[in-house]
């Protein structure tokens, strides 16, 4: 699948959903690993789902 097809998806769920904000697939992704680390999940696991390093220091939490 193709980025342009995944953010023609995206968008056309979001809207369906009543959703006005603009959601694109980075947001996803993000939104998905900080749910992880809120709810204990290590970071090598986060990284492994996401495909993509995950800076420890950008995600503390306090």
């Amino acid at each position: 699948m193709s980025i342009d097809n995944l953010r023609y998806i995206i968008k056309r769920v979001s809207n369906r959903a009543g959703i006005k904000k603009s959601i694109n697939p980075h947001q996803l992704r993000h939104s998905y690993a900080i749910h992880m680390i809120n709810n204990g999940a290590l970071l090598e696991v986060i990284q492994n789902l996401v495909m993509r390093r995950v800076r420890p220091q950008k995600y503390m939490l306090n």
